[in-house]
């Protein structure tokens, strides 16, 4: 579209004044993942102090004539801090900012984002007015700031641009949305605004509007720096999820997620509210489900049928999160989106207070029937349930397998694998005990020969076989 669809410019009063209040949004340029690469003064020189090669004619990432200070704050700055600019400041100075939260938790953020950050009123401890008499290169002394406040978290915009896996948040009003929600208007890619008007090359947009510096905007932060922030992310379309109102909910940016609620039916997948979403009046419930990969078809792609996707003007896949260019009357969430599917999501393991656990992943259908603590799981019980393509458990030592007054298999550090039945019970080799079909046959331990030749399960059998027989009651083989 053309500039001149656009009408000019007007900053509403306050909308970028932020000096009088407690949180004030920033724009991320970089965000510190290794503290040991900041320690290197040759490599910050060289990386964010240069004159980049893209975009052609920009500054330096960091102008080097403001960053004395921050220079050194750079040294001294703890993984997970960001260097960001304060929206609104047309002087587009590079602050650093501390994560509020200790490194026990780390929240995800990405160059390009907006942040919440703590006004630099609120933690200005120090004196200054009183400095040091000495100073050291790597260190704060009294008097100097070693950084420009802390950020607490990643601003949330309207559900049209809000994205787990990475929101641009000068979409929120984007003159370019909103014509594309005129009589007959086209609906074009999702794009990445400096500000509120379109400023690709083609749209330069209002300079006046700009969120960021035209030589160094959204563009130079996507291309970020070598071994920069941007290139450990993926971006890739990332469902949402509806949670439920007592639940805790911790989602990273790639399709991963644990949930700490209660048990919750497959069948809620299928609409947006049904009757198995209502309060729960039997209670002990509680569960905690740990899932990747939502989302997806048997063959591990997106299942275009419960998220809506779109490629935008990076030629990346994200979800399609506009209303408006979706068929009329058609909401970007779609049925089954927003919940769980015990039966495509991709790997998970369920940990429950009570949970009709084999009903949920559906194992009536698949592998023996019948068994005798299939109805012991009926109306639910505490269950522990994983579900994956390639599971595998690894024990350096030894590894167990047992039921409390029942069978128990261990494989020992020695190499031998054992099948102990309980008092009562018998090892069967190819099915179950209630299999109406099944036909078995004692298991033969001991062949005919010389004295000594043990044959197959030769200890166990010193336990189990017959008297005077080769053969053990308590291993049945299925014929």
């Amino acid at each position: 579209m053309s500039q001149g669809k656009y009408q000019e410019f007007q900053p509403v009063f306050g909308s970028t004044n932020q000096n009088a209040t407690v949180l004030k949004q920033a724009i991320v340029l970089e965000v510190i993942l290794n503290s040991n690469a900041f320690k290197d003064s040759d490599r910050l020189e060289e990386v964010y102090f240069s004159a980049p090669v893209f975009p052609k004619g920009s500054t330096p990432y960091l102008d080097p004539i403001v960053s004395k200070e921050l220079k050194k704050q750079l040294t001294m700055a703890p993984e997970n801090s960001v260097i960001a600019i304060i929206a609104g400041d047309k002087s587009f100075t590079p602050m650093l900012f501390y994560p509020v939260l200790s490194q026990h938790i780390c929240l995800p953020i990405k160059p390009g984002e907006n942040v919440w950050v703590l006004s630099d009123n609120l933690i200005n401890s120090y004196s200054v007015t009183r400095q040091s008499s000495t100073t050291a290169p790597q260190s704060a002394g009294d008097g100097e700031a070693y950084c420009s406040g802390y950020w607490l978290s990643r601003v949330v915009a309207p559900s049209y641009v809000n994205d787990l896996n990475f929101t641009h948040h000068d979409r929120t009003r984007s003159e370019d949305y909103i014509a594309q929600q005129q009589p007959r208007a086209t609906i074009d890619a999702p794009t990445f605004p400096n500000g509120i008007q379109p400023s690709d090359d083609e749209n330069m947009g209002d300079p006046e509007s700009y969120t960021l510096g035209r030589e160094n905007d959204y563009r130079r932060i996507y291309a970020g720096i070598e071994q920069g922030a941007n290139e450990t992310t993926t971006r890739e379309p990332v469902p949402n999820f509806s949670k439920r109102a007592g639940d805790l909910v911790l989602q990273g940016s790639n399709n991963a997620m644990i949930c700490i609620g209660e048990n919750r039916s497959d069948e809620d997948s299928q609409e947006f509210y049904s009757e198995n979403t209502g309060p729960r009046k039997g209670g002990a419930e509680g569960t905690i489900d740990i899932v990747v990969g939502r989302c997806l078809t048997e063959d591990g792609e997106i299942d275009t049928d419960r998220i809506t996707v779109v490629q935008n003007t990076r030629e990346e896949q994200e979800k399609e999160k506009r209303a408006w260019a979706l068929q009329a009357g058609k909401s970007p969430l779609k049925p089954g989106e927003g919940n769980v599917n015990y039966s495509t999501d991709a790997s998970r393991i369920y940990v429950s207070m009570k949970s009709p656990v084999d009903e949920l992943f559906n194992t009536g259908e698949v592998g023996t029937v019948n068994i005798d603590f299939q109805s012991t799981l009926s109306d639910g019980a505490p269950a522990i349930a994983l579900k994956t393509d390639d599971a595998r458990v690894y024990a350096r030592n030894s590894l167990k397998i047992l039921v409390e007054g029942g069978g128990e298999i261990t494989m020992s550090p020695g190499g031998n694998i054992f099948f102990k039945p309980g008092a009562n019970g018998q090892v069967f080799l190819g099915g179950g005990p209630d299999d109406p079909q099944a036909v078995y046959a004692d298991l033969v331990t001991y062949p005919p020969g010389p004295a000594g030749n043990a044959g197959f399960v030769g200890e166990m059998a010193q336990f189990t076989k017959k008297p005077g027989t080769n053969f053990s009651s308590k291993v049945k083989v299925k014929l």
